[in-house]
């Protein structure tokens, strides 16, 4: 029997076996014991590219723990074990590293039969080896991180980091979490078992910049910040409870460390979505009324083709239609998570976002680990919302000429059109600080 375990930031593989020795030692004293050693090999059985049986280096098996036998209550057997680090990169031969999957604009394919393993032992006494056994059932080593019924989250912290704080100026909100509910029935669940990402992500505004700094001020309005609740690992991956007695048992031993699930990374997708309604682009994709009736009628008659002006791909709603747009990936440096049991906030700035176009975004995740797949799980999500239009730009400050010296007086009356009395001097950019001369020096323009 094999089983799943996070030890020292990696995913290893715990396997125990019924021991013929050992339970003849308990009933002879006089059986040696010392010699027994194993041998474990492994293999991909639903991957196509598997190069074959894996041969783990000879071990010396270690005392035997008394496992609960499942046909037969209150009774036990004496067990073999072992836990198997061949998940890791720096073992395996290349030909069996979990990094050649097939890519695609969103990171790497799912494809569980990559880190789907089967394993076979072989007992010995030092003289002699046994047959190896028969496989063991598949195990897929592809954890997630998802959140499953036996996550330790405090539900109270949880709601108080998705409540938005007074003084955040929100875009888009996301869903309150209620704690005198389960949080399993508040999470939905797809046909084949994964989590549905839930709405836990909120957008808002970013504090807004002094008024005389009008460059950071401007440069705000195309920019937006998310939040999103940040959970410690121990959420995302818990061991399976069908096998915990069995695994207590061997823990109690000393051999197995704790179960410590590695570092989350997390990803920002930003999706484009479509134009904002207001917008001139979907003001002028949509069609009146009576056009639209006449060109669907000129489309019913017209075998050739769509007409010009009843393209779908130029509708308002195309983006839709066709599926949202991938605007940009934004993948986070590892950050420090809570302790079990703890919500803190995770934040990030989303700059120079299209004006008038819809977007939303959605948090990916997966394990910092060797043996951890290579693929990115959809964590959480937001709503949609809006990126407001860019305002106008303030007109340029005029700068007081009475307060030039001479010799820069002269230089912007040596400027003018001859005959003209008039000069003008504005600053551009629009805001800068230090004295007249400087100003007009570092200016672009000068009227």
């Amino acid at each position: 029997t094999t089983a799943v375990w996070s030890s020292a930031g990696r995913f290893v593989a715990v396997i125990w076996w019924p021991s013929g020795a050992a339970a003849g030692a308990d009933v002879d004293k006089n059986i040696d014991m010392s010699t027994a050693v194993h041998q474990v090999r492994m293999r991909r059985p639903l991957y196509e590219f598997d190069a074959g049986w894996v041969e783990g280096q000879v071990k010396r098996t270690l005392p035997p723990v008394a496992v609960q036998r499942p046909e037969a209550r209150g009774t036990t057997s004496l067990h073999a074990f072992d836990i198997c680090n061949l998940l890791d990169e720096s073992v395996l031969p290349e030909e069996l590293h979990v990094g050649a999957l097939p890519s695609q604009p969103f990171g790497s394919f799912k494809n569980e039969a990559v880190m789907t393993y089967e394993f076979s032992v072989r007992v010995g006494d030092g003289y002699r080896w046994s047959d190896w056994s028969t496989p063991s059932e598949p195990r897929s080593f592809a954890q997630e991180p998802k959140i499953s019924s036996q996550s330790p989250v405090d539900l109270e912290a949880l709601s108080n980091v998705l409540e938005p704080a007074e003084d955040l100026a929100l875009v888009c909100p996301a869903d309150p979490v209620d704690p005198a509910k389960d949080l399993q029935n508040q999470i939905s669940y797809g046909p084949d078992g994964d989590m549905e990402p839930p709405k836990w992500v909120t957008v808002s505004r970013p504090a807004k910049a002094p008024a005389a700094d009008v460059m950071a001020a401007t440069a705000q309005v195309s920019q937006l910040e998310v939040h999103w609740p940040n959970l410690s690992p121990q959420v995302y991956s818990q061991p399976s409870s069908d096998v915990m007695p069995v695994l207590d048992d061997i823990m109690e031993t000393g051999n197995l460390p704790d179960f410590i699930p590695p570092t989350v990374m997390y990803r920002i997708n930003v999706w484009l979505v479509g134009p904002a309604p207001d917008s001139a682009e979907a003001l002028v994709t949509q069609l009146p009324d009576d056009h639209a009736k006449a060109d669907d009628a000129l489309d019913a008659g017209l075998s050739a083709g769509p007409s010009l002006g009843s393209s779908k791909e130029g509708s308002g709603g195309a983006f839709r239609d066709s599926g949202d747009v991938l605007f940009r990936q934004i993948d986070l440096p590892p950050s420090a998570y809570p302790e079990p049991g703890a919500t803190t906030t995770l934040s990030a700035v989303l700059s120079n976002l299209l004006p008038d176009k819809i977007f939303r975004c959605s948090i990916e995740a997966r394990f910092q680990t060797l043996s951890a797949v290579e693929w990115w799980t959809p964590l959480m999500k937001s709503g949609e919302f809006v990126v407001e239009r860019l305002p106008p730009p303030a007109p340029p400050e005029e700068l007081p000429i009475c307060e030039l010296p001479t010799p820069e007086y002269n230089k912007l009356t040596s400027r003018s059109t001859p005959g003209s009395r008039a000069l003008v001097a504005v600053r551009w950019p629009w805001v800068s600080k230090g004295r007249v001369v400087d100003l007009l020096r570092e200016s672009s323009y000068v009227l």
